[in-house]
């Protein structure tokens, strides 16, 4: 169809969609050459492959994931995405892959932008741009305390940051990878005030609990080949984490006022006969398109514990292992107040709590 070659492989191969009475494509290259194909079909068309020599290789456009693989001379398969790769060099397909990846893993275009990264059932992540800010609150805020005096933040790279807080379903998920990572919020039984089910939100987590979540979950992605080596997931710094839930916005709370509160955030006015944690996703979100950053449970950031805020270019508190850490976000049994953008409480690095958990962030490493 007019498209380029590039090298990959050795062997001849047709390609037939199926229904057709001629071939999509077919090449026949001396054993000397290498070749590689990417084709274009609609969603949920079957592909039948004949190749003459060797197994297929078929792969996600997308994402770099193999859909499948087979050794026979005759291979039909259902594809899912609308691109795909084929090819029966796995050298080649690793150079493409890892080129693949990085641009599938680069920024985003506007923010709110959602992609999916991850195993499978994939996270969904919302792209939050470059961009300056004022963090903290102004004198006149009700509510605030003196730990928020304003300073004012740049942000120099963008983050992916997951839609909503990390939920007992992806933990569960990891936890098939990295047997270690136990289940915080049961111990045999039911935790206080928490209850159990894949789309509720993790808690009973401690800030080392969801650093070593996230480094373990980088572990798992890099291993299977969908995580280029430069990149991460983790916990988001206080300043990412207030600036995504700002989403542009500088009153309070990312809305005009007090009064749209309760058609975004789950909190102590509207879980006074269901007082715990609740399914994600079931409130408005912000103008980004993240869930529950104001209310539901509390989230775990990078930082350690500080009076006052740190200002300037990509402000950061490592936060070593005995620090105390900060929680943010506002939780379900908060006032409205707690659900201010801008709130921040300082908790033990080991502490435990039924509305406390964290989200992650997804980036390149620093250099």
């Amino acid at each position: 169809d007019g498209k380029p070659w590039s090298t990959a492989t050795n062997q001849s191969m047709i390609c037939w969609r199926l229904g057709w009475k001629s071939p999509i494509w077919e090449r026949s290259y001396p054993r000397s050459h290498e070749w590689r194909r990417n084709i274009t079909i609609s969603e949920h068309q079957q592909v039948l492959v004949h190749e003459w020599v060797g197994p297929a290789f078929v792969w996600d456009l997308a994402t770099g994931t193999e859909l499948w693989r087979k050794d026979a001379d005759l291979v039909f398969a259902t594809v899912k995405h609308p691109y795909v790769m084929i090819s029966h060099l796995e050298r080649g397909m690793e150079v493409w892959r890892a080129e693949r990846l990085e641009k599938y893993y680069g920024d985003g275009k506007l923010a709110g932008e959602a992609r999916e990264f991850g195993m499978k059932p994939r996270l969904k992540f919302r792209w939050c741009p470059p961009g300056k800010f004022m963090m903290g609150s102004p004198d006149t805020e009700q509510g605030r305390s003196e730990s928020e005096n304003q300073v004012e933040v740049a942000l120099s790279k963008g983050f992916w940051m997951t839609e909503t807080e990390v939920t007992q379903g992806t933990w569960t998920t990891a936890i098939t990878y990295h047997s270690d990572l136990g289940a915080p919020w049961t111990n045999g039984l039911l935790q206080p005030k928490c209850r159990n089910g894949s789309s509720f939100p993790l808690v009973y987590v401690t800030r080392r609990d969801a650093t070593e979540f996230c480094k373990k979950y980088t572990a798992i992605e890099r291993s299977a080949g969908r995580l280029p080596k430069n990149w991460c997931y983790r916990l988001p710094t206080e300043a990412e984490w207030q600036y995504a839930c700002r989403a542009g916005t500088k009153t309070a709370w990312s809305m005009p006022d007090v009064s749209h509160l309760g058609y975004h955030a789950w909190y102590a006015e509207n879980t006074k006969n269901a007082p715990h944690e609740q399914r994600v996703r079931q409130k408005a979100p912000n103008n980004w398109g993240l869930y529950d950053m104001h209310g539901n449970v509390h989230e775990w950031v990078s930082d350690r514990a500080s009076p006052s805020l740190t200002a300037g270019i990509d402000p950061q508190r490592p936060a070593k292992k005995d620090d105390t850490g900060i929680y943010v976000g506002g939780s379900w049994n908060s006032p409205a107040t707690e659900l201010r953008s801008s709130f921040r409480k300082a908790a033990p690095h080991d502490g435990r709590f039924p509305t406390v958990g964290f989200r992650m962030v997804l980036s390149p490493v620093d250099d």
